[in-house]
């Protein structure tokens, strides 16, 4: 390259005579606060950028930007406040004087400052961007429901601890109703006849069986059918509808 490129190339690889910029580092560029902004947030920074400009870049901390203003520059309007505190907490905005809401001579704007340029007053800048990260949701140890079933407490269903009561057999279910006949006032010993009291026979049975029923029910409903265990418990349970017939005394005249 000869001498006179050379010249040309530092005269014209500056910024435009008569045009405000602001400098872009390219640490800050290639971090993360920077490369994961989203658009709104990168249009909230973008229009602080230009009011820094429109102050000839010497009212950094003292720059004040409205609602409207960024809703002009195509921030939306629900989207103003949370992209304001999503630029301030990467660092690349400074919130210096919160505003409130305000008409006429007397307003009071919100002022802001550029995280990555010294302030107005003389303070160095406070470069917050470059230790900023972004939080990462925890995705160890996450798995499937049936990976997390196999894993503890193995493949097979009857690993899993047992939490429902062993179902009844039919024998078992004849001899509680049995005593069930019995214990009940005014009872009749099953198998037995008798003469007295006949029309007591009906009620009775009819008590009895809906005794045996909410007996079953209840068993059934003992049972945590919102655990992994449930349905093998459910499937164990007896069917009502295939209960075996009742013992009921036989009436004599």
């Amino acid at each position: 390259m000869s001498m006179k490129s050379k010249t040309l190339l530092k005269k014209r690889n500056t910024p435009p005579v008569g045009e405000p910029f602001v400098w872009h580092t390219r640490e800050m560029l290639e971090s993360e606060a920077w490369r994961s902004m989203r658009i709104n947030t990168r249009r909230v920074v973008e229009r602080i950028e230009i009011e820094h400009m429109d102050h000839g870049g010497q009212e950094n901390g003292n720059l004040p930007v409205t609602y409207a203003d960024f809703a002009k520059h195509g921030v939306r309007e629900k989207s103003i406040k949370l992209a304001i505190a999503d630029a301030a907490d990467r660092g690349l905005i400074i919130v210096t004087v919160r505003g409130r809401a305000s008409v006429g001579p007397d307003r009071w704007p919100t002022r802001f400052a550029l995280g990555w340029l010294p302030l107005f007053d003389g303070a160095a800048a406070p470069n917050r961007w470059k230790a900023w990260r972004r939080l990462e949701v925890y995705r160890h140890n996450i798995e499937s429901t049936r990976q997390s079933a196999r894993r503890e407490n193995g493949a097979n269903i009857g690993s899993l601890p047992g939490k429902c009561p062993v179902a009844p057999t039919r024998q078992s279910a004849r001899r509680e109703t049995a005593e069930t006949l019995n214990s009940l006032p005014g009872k009749v010993p099953v198998g037995e006849k008798t003469s007295e009291q006949p029309g007591r026979l009906p009620k009775l049975a009819g008590a009895t069986i809906i005794s045996a029923l909410a007996e079953a029910r209840a068993a059934v409903s003992d049972c945590n059918l919102s655990d992994r265990a449930g349905p093998a418990c459910a499937r164990k349970m007896p069917s009502l509808s295939r209960m075996p017939p009742i013992p009921i005394a036989n009436t004599g005249t």
